[in-house]
């Protein structure tokens, strides 16, 4: 059976990847997946910092930003399918996948497809501020939390990544409540299949010192995810850490780029 192949596709002609930096002939595609809630702006400074040979490319999900009228997706596999495809079809190059916080999730089921597909297989994973994804175990009911508006509040409070006056503006919520729970639902009841192999490719996982969400044990266990090579990198600060400390993420990530393959 004669397989047929999809051209490559320019970023920036389909919902799914936002381009904030695209080289005339990328070495490296770096593909950001943000944290709960949040849209691919998050990471359109990175696009004037990084070297000149990496293309970077933020996701951006049903219901946040231009997609604002589309329905938010509650379901973390159902949304690593959709992604398979915009990445496949990238231009030449590298493929590294970083994801902070729930987006960590999402980069990693999508590692496994593509890795599984055989096709545009990562070169690497970096994952932060998220512990690694349990075993599924069968005999275990999934969470079920509601995560009312009081409870999707408390956990933005309690991981310091949103500023108080958006707290307690009812008409940013409304709009904002809706993609973060469908986030957070998708996180908690995600588990990685107990029969899926474990990857073949580089995990770099990043974390901050004072996360009381993240302990340092649940960050190195994504050790567990792969038969490459594993780093561990703990910063100041605590589980919304990554605003104030961009640029030494950003030269971490720069480090790693740079690491032969």
């Amino acid at each position: 059976m004669t397989e047929t192949l999809t051209p490559p596709e320019p970023p920036g002609t389909n919902d799914w990847l936002v381009p904030y930096r695209v080289p005339a002939q990328a070495r490296q595609w770096l593909v950001c997946f943000p944290q709960a809630g949040s849209g691919s702006t998050v990471f359109a400074p990175w696009g004037g910092v990084l070297p000149d040979q990496v293309g970077v490319l933020g996701v951006r999900l049903p219901g946040r930003e231009t997609r604002l009228a589309e329905t938010p997706l509650d379901d973390l596999h159902a949304i690593a399918d959709a992604m398979v495809a915009p990445i496949t079809r990238l231009p030449p190059g590298e493929v590294w996948l970083f994801g902070h916080c729930s987006g960590s999730l999402l980069a990693y089921e999508v590692a496994c497809r593509l890795a599984d597909a055989g096709r545009r297989t990562p070169r690497a994973l970096i994952v932060s501020a998220q512990a690694a994804p349990a075993p599924e175990d069968p005999g275990q009911t999934p969470p079920q939390t509601r995560w009312s508006d009081t409870e999707v509040v408390e956990y933005l409070r309690l991981a310091g990544e949103t500023r108080e006056e958006v707290l307690q503006s009812k008409e940013l919520m409304d709009v904002l409540l809706p993609s973060i729970r469908a986030d957070l639902r998708a996180a908690e009841r995600y588990a990685r299949p107990g029969d899926r192999q474990r990857l073949d490719l580089p995990v770099v996982a990043l974390g901050a010192a004072e996360d009381h969400l993240v302990e340092p044990d649940a960050l190195w266990a994504w050790r567990q995810v792969t038969r490459g090579p594993f780093s561990a990198h703990l910063l100041p600060g605590g589980h919304g850490y990554l605003p104030e400390r961009t640029s030494e993420v950003i030269a971490l990530i720069e480090r790693h780029l740079r690491e032969p393959s």
